[in-house]
């Protein structure tokens, strides 16, 4: 690649609480081979849109997406000519956020989709996360997140196994805390659940697996500002194809912090 070009154009308009923006974008990279010798210049427009604002005083909604079109393919010199690059992008996401100095949360939606014409491939993932935070005293606050992710994929292949067998859905959940239990001693634990699952027509590892993770610290501060403390951290992760995977772990750390 010897040289890149971009161009960006982009309006706003602001009333009352809400924002509205446009944008168009353009990007060109111009390709040589190792001996200088031109080989063709890609060129790839985006079309851009974002909405935002307040939803009554305490709640946010911001609403954002794009999609992107290959208008000038790269060429290729595989053995199979058609082109590798997607023709097609599309992202669009809705984002709500709030709530009180008590207890707020947010609310993600996300959708994503690649298409390759030529190869007849697409490729699509949804996402939703949930999560909050709960200041249950000025001591002592919570937080919990929950997350999934579901994939899409289609390709030439009619035929079993098809590319949809091999893309995986998963759901991550957490929970956690930190806690001052007193001007000098802090804890702090945060547990974490990863799932995924998809057909695994293959029986590859880690393609089907549950991992468990949980990470606690207890800290201490001393009158003179050093600190010492200890953290546990017992993981578990289990593959439900390949046991092979399987292990148990727990690490135990102790460790300090002075000023000198």
């Amino acid at each position: 690649m010897r040289r890149r070009r971009l161009g960006v154009a982009s309006l706003l308009h602001r009333w009352g609480g809400w924002t509205v923006q446009f944008g168009f974008r353009q990007q060109e990279s111009e390709r040589i081979r190792k001996d200088q010798s031109f080989v063709d210049v890609p060129r790839w427009r985006t079309l851009e849109a974002r909405l935002s604002g307040r939803i009554g005083r305490n709640w946010r909604l911001t609403l954002r997406g794009n999609t992107q079109h290959l208008t000038h393919p790269p060429t290729m010199v595989t053995t199979d000519p058609r082109q590798l690059f997607w023709d097609d992008r599309r992202f669009v996401q809705l984002r709500l956020e709030g709530g009180s100095p008590t207890i707020n949360g947010y609310l993600l939606l996300t959708h994503q989709r690649w298409d390759n014409d030529v190869r007849a491939v697409e490729l699509t993932t949804n996402t939703i996360v949930l999560g909050g935070t709960w200041n249950a005293s000025q001591r002592l606050s919570l937080f919990a997140e929950y997350a999934y992710e579901s994939w899409r994929a289609k390709s030439e292949m009619a035929s079993f196994p098809t590319l949809d067998n091999f893309v995986p859905n998963s759901r991550i959940t957490t929970l956690g805390l930190n806690w001052a239990i007193d001007e000098r001693t802090f804890l702090s634990a945060a547990f974490t659940e990863f799932v995924t699952a998809n057909d695994n027509p293959l029986l590859l590892r880690d393609g089907n697996y549950r991992g468990r993770f949980l990470t606690a610290s207890l800290r201490y501060r001393f009158p003179a500002g050093y600190e010492v403390a200890l953290t546990v951290a017992p993981w578990r992760y289990r593959d439900r194809v390949v046991d092979l995977m399987d292990y148990d772990a727990t690490v135990v750390m102790v460790s300090g912090k002075a000023r000198f």
